[in-house]
């Protein structure tokens, strides 16, 4: 293909997948409690899948492009190989902690240990991708292949923006109290 620009691509796809789909993973275990609970766990594990396979996909792909070498391990590609080594990692324990807690009727301090390294590995792995992401753009926008005047390595700030204001947002509602009212048989028994 002529106009086929591959690492293009590949960066498109995983920051679409680790801004975009990470958001609705975060979404749907943290923000969306309560309501309609099975269809977004079903909505995490799709995402999560996507993520999964755009990540697995794209670097392996990106590998086979480079000749299977790490470009004299540049800060993407060590940030790349920790994100392509943990991603299973993190799938694996997400579907661990979803059968324990299944099966596991009173929530063993097992199954809440395990819940909650998928919930901090996650956390981490998103962080790490989005560091993964920035140097990849920056690394791409400095090749004498395709130079670029606009700093596109900052649209990774966006979805770490857009977070903190969901999570400020959210917190806030959580320290929301209801106003006291008495009723009238309180105000009575005065």
């Amino acid at each position: 293909m002529a106009g086929f620009d591959f690492f293009l691509w590949h960066g498109v796809c995983l920051t679409i997948a680790w801004t975009l789909f990470a958001l609705v993973q975060i979404s749907t275990n943290r923000y969306m409690k309560g309501t309609n609970w099975k269809t977004h766990m079903w909505i995490h594990r799709i995402s999560g899948l996507i993520i999964t396979v755009v990540t697995l996909v794209f670097a392996f792909w990106a590998l086979s492009k480079v000749g299977w070498k790490f470009l004299s391990m540049k800060p993407h590609a060590w940030a790349a190989v920790i994100v392509l080594s943990c991603v299973l990692l993190i799938v694996m324990g997400g579907v661990l902690t979803r059968s324990m807690l299944r099966r596991l009727v009173w929530n063993t301090k097992t199954a809440l240990l395990i819940k909650r390294v998928h919930k901090i590995g996650a956390y981490s792995l998103i962080a790490v991708a989005l560091v993964a992401i920035w140097f990849g753009i920056w690394d791409y926008r400095h090749n004498p292949k395709h130079l670029y005047d606009l700093a596109l390595e900052w649209i990774v700030i966006a979805p770490i923006v857009l977070f903190v204001i969901i999570e400020v947002v959210y917190q806030k509602s959580l320290n929301e109290e209801s106003k006291y009212e008495m009723t009238t048989k309180v105000q009575d028994a005065t």
